[in-house]
């Protein structure tokens, strides 16, 4: 390498060049700048909603467990009025047959 820079000799328009593209840095900026702070806002946005749907989806979960307990609890009070009912079947019918002997 002999020491020369590498842009040397300029060319007519480089400078220009040079510019052109520092002054497209410059406007790019405040727009980058724009564009980030509408992604935050909406980053932003978002994560509220998700919160926002987790707690729905909590609120739903604990809904559906107390249905399940009601549901189990209203099942065994079923179970257990059909046993009575048959119980009660079963009485009625002994106390029939047993009201029929004497008679015979």
């Amino acid at each position: 390498s002999s020491g020369i820079n590498a842009e040397w000799p300029l060319r007519p328009g480089d400078n220009d060049k040079k510019q052109a593209v520092a002054e497209k840095r410059t406007s790019e900026a405040p727009e980058t700048k724009i564009l980030i702070q509408d992604l935050e806002e909406k980053v932003a946005l978002l994560t509220a909603k998700n919160k926002e749907k987790m707690k729905e989806i909590e609120k739903q979960k604990l809904q559906i467990s107390q249905l399940t307990q009601y549901k189990a609890s209203w099942s065994a009070s079923q179970s257990e009025l059909h046993e009575q009912v048959k119980q009660a079947k079963k009485e009625k019918s002994t106390d029939c047959d047993s009201a029929l002997i004497p008679l015979l």
